[in-house]
């Protein structure tokens, strides 16, 4: 898999760029066979994810009208809250 962090990009030669499985893709911990650990802390402005060369989500950090802090999908147009345990917390304003 590559990641690509303020446009340094970084393979882990462990594993194929493609990604398949029968388990949830996690962002932010680790999916142990459906079991969440190893929790990350991270300050983020965008987080894209692709299928065969194509946006398939494109989450950005929002407050939805409740204030709840979430990932706001551009693609779907979809919010999401935090699936997992706690919340997400937000930062300060990007000007």
């Amino acid at each position: 898999a590559t990641i690509n962090v303020n446009g340094v990009s970084d393979s882990n030669t462990n594993q194929s760029t493609d990604f398949e499985g029968d388990r949830s893709l996690f962002l932010f911990a680790r999916n142990a066979n459906g079991t969440t650990n190893t929790f990350a802390k991270v300050k983020l402005k965008e987080t894209i994810i692709t299928k065969n060369g194509s946006v398939a989500r494109n989450f950005i950090p929002a407050k939805n009208s409740s204030g709840v802090v979430g990932m706001y999908d551009t693609v779907s147009g979809t919010f999401f809250e935090n699936a997992g345990t706690g919340e997400f917390v937000a930062g300060p304003v990007a000007e």
